[in-house]
């Protein structure tokens, strides 16, 4: 069982060496109207999550709060999703009054108001795919003396965007240790693809590697897909659910099995800035047996993450994994808090 945190941690350090370079060459001739008058030349890489991400010259890549902003007025081509859904394709103008912009469309210019934008996202982006690559990395220990019982928590999440589609992956893993106990791994690979498509929904196809000691896997493969829809997209707040398909094989205590879910996610994602950048994530994974009728499983996560300086956080993590159906001699359940340090690129 070993080899496979060998594996886990080997495929960790590979994607931090290839997140690590990124060029930043790129012209700054985008202009970011803000509310008190001032104005910054910048490239406009793209506003999702509350925030508008722009490079400058001298301070790199900076995050601006969206309520702060008058006006953006850009020539490159940009893809606007509406709250309500709507795609608009053009460059950006200032609006002719009050906070907002024109999208000069391909059908004449759309009035959009602030408040109504969810994404923006770049068009023929010139930069390498690597430099369009967001995300986070974080790493946490815990040991108290008197039980003697030390917890190692790591992951990593990136993710790529571009006007049709949006591809991630995320890795988590838990390691303890402890004198009285057995060590325990809990870890987690998983790679998704969305095909974005009008009016908020989308199709999803995914792909996760996970063992969990506590509950009796030693290994899960499992591939799925399904349709899903985001039921609230705008700049502070995501809720999106899909339903499908998934085929797993597992490495149990007991025995091995290979079988056919049904596979159900929910995530709700709400973000703010006061007194510092504040991300709630919320997300229900669960899977009932189609094969195996009688069994459900699932997946419960929520964490909390505080900006502490520029590109720094603190987050507070629950997990909560359940089986109705675990292999002989493990457990039904695996709960959890973890607390890492992060930082985001």
């Amino acid at each position: 069982m070993r080899k496979h945190r060998n594996v886990f941690l080997l495929a960790i350090v590979s994607l931090i060496l290839l997140l690590s370079s990124r060029p930043t060459l790129a012209q700054k001739t985008d202009v970011i109207t803000f509310k008190n008058g001032d104005q910054l030349t910048v490239d406009i890489k793209e506003f999702t999550r509350g925030k508008l991400r722009a490079t400058t010259i001298g301070l790199g890549t900076i995050y601006i709060e969206w309520q702060v902003i008058e006006s953006v007025e850009t020539s490159k081509i940009y893809q606007v999703e509406l709250s309500s859904g709507v795609l608009l394709l053009g460059t950006i103008k200032r609006a002719e009054a009050g906070a907002g912009m024109n999208v000069l469309t391909a059908s004449g210019p759309q009035a959009v108001d602030f408040a109504d934008v969810a994404q923006i996202q770049r068009v023929k982006r010139d930069r390498s795919i690597w430099d369009r690559i967001d995300g986070s990395i974080q790493w946490g220990l815990n040991y108290t003396s008197g039980s003697e019982i030390g917890q190692t928590n790591f992951g990593l999440n990136a993710y790529f965007l571009e006007a049709k589609y949006a591809v991630g992956t995320d890795l988590s893993g838990t390691f303890t240790t402890g004198s009285a106990t057995n060590d325990t791994q809990r870890y987690n690979w998983g790679v998704n693809y969305y095909r974005l498509l009008q009016n908020r929904w989308f199709w999803l196809a995914n792909t996760n590697l996970d063992s969990n000691d506590q509950l009796g896997i030693d290994l899960r493969l499992l591939a799925g897909g399904g349709v899903g829809r985001f039921l609230i997209k705008n700049n502070s707040s995501r809720w999106m659910a899909s339903a499908g398909l998934a085929a797993s094989r597992e490495l149990r205590l007991d025995d091995n099995q290979t079988q056919i879910e049904g596979q159900l996610i929910t995530e709700y994602s709400y973000y703010f800035f006061a007194p510092k950048k504040t991300d709630l994530n919320f997300i229900l994974s669960l899977y009932p047996g189609l094969t195996q009728s009688d069994r459900l499983r699932g997946n419960f996560d929520t964490t909390i993450r505080w900006e502490i300086i520029k590109d720094f956080t603190l987050d507070l993590t629950y997990f909560y994994s359940w089986d109705n159906q675990p292999p002989q001699g493990a457990a039904s359940n695996d709960t959890g808090v973890t607390t890492s340090i992060g930082y985001t690129f």
